[in-house]
């Protein structure tokens, strides 16, 4: 992933600091362009994308105060919002001046209709230059919803399941944080108390994560990883059991599918964060890196 201020945007910054005006950031944009690739460097003179690009613009939801020199800006995207792909992030003004720009691996925003799973997703982009939240005006610190921990769980998981080191492929972006991983580790732990406190008796630990194969089936009370395209069978479920289940960000779902079926007769009641539930007899699962969990009650599994 590669994230960069843009020349646009560092002028923008500094014209505003020479002049002692306020700096407002207020665009959040999503886009789907071509040819994009995560892996090269931004174009510091990247230009804003086309109208036919563009998938998403919408002012900011919420920015903070990460230090002095580091603000990060947030967006939540909740079910009721889609469908479209997107590969480049970016901020900008309300008059159209590009700020800062993110190349992404093409991803899914779906909204929930039907037997579709919408998600609910927030990204974050964060700007680092010397005084920026005063140049920003941004005192309010950051909530823990915020904090973007998903490399760092995924390398866990995939340690768990695979069996193997992964702490280089995210060392180096440790550092790079400053003292934002120490906090997110802190706001990480009050939500696992707050969970432990609140369910005790549904906590797993990631090295007991179930990576389901061709042989391997779901197991209840896990957590159940997709770490390639398949489709398997929900267990036969009584009452009050549960599992989880992840497709790993590795796996590229838009190339084949990651599917759980319910076996006759039961089924299973898939409710959105808005909008009517529904019931199906296979859920695809349409989003990566995010935990759906299963509860087995009334008869069918509610998801």
């Amino acid at each position: 992933m590669s994230a960069e201020i843009v020349n646009s945007g560092r002028s923008y910054i500094t014209d505003k600091l020479a002049g002692n005006l306020p700096t407002t950031i207020n665009r959040f944009i999503l886009a789907n362009v071509p040819h994009s690739d995560p892996n090269t460097p931004v174009d510091l003179d990247e230009p804003m994308p086309s109208s036919e690009q563009v998938v998403y613009d919408e002012p900011i939801t919420r920015s903070a105060k990460i230090n002095v020199d580091e603000v990060v800006f947030s967006q939540i995207l909740l079910s009721d919002v889609g469908d479209f792909d997107f590969n480049w992030i970016g901020l900008a003004t309300d008059d159209n001046t590009l700020i800062a720009v993110v190349y992404v691996p093409l991803q899914h925003k779906r909204k929930y209709v039907g037997n579709q799973i919408g998600n609910s997703i927030t990204r974050n982009v964060v700007l680092k230059f010397a005084q920026a939240a005063d140049a920003l005006g941004v005192t309010i610190a950051p909530e823990t919803w915020q904090f973007d921990m998903l490399d760092v769980i995924q390398a866990e998981i995939q340690k768990a399941i695979e069996g193997h080191d992964h702490d280089n492929d995210y060392a180096s972006k440790e550092h790079s944080h400053d003292d934002s991983y120490e906090k997110a580790g802190e706001a990480a732990k009050l939500l696992r108390d707050h969970e432990e406190k609140q369910h005790p008796h549904e906590q797993y630990q990631l090295g007991k994560a179930n990576k389901l194969t061709a042989s391997q089936g779901v197991l209840k009370k896990r957590l159940n990883v997709f770490a390639s395209h398949l489709t398997k069978a929900l267990p036969t479920g009584v009452e009050g059991d549960w599992l989880d289940v992840m497709v790993l960000t590795s796996v590229n779902l838009a190339n084949g599918a990651c599917k759980l079926n319910a076996n006759s007769p039961q089924r299973c009641l898939v409710k959105p964060y808005k909008g009517v539930a529904t019931s199906v007899t296979t859920v695809n699962i349409i989003e990566t890196g995010r935990v759906f969990r299963f509860i087995f009650e009334n008869g069918v599994w509610t998801v």
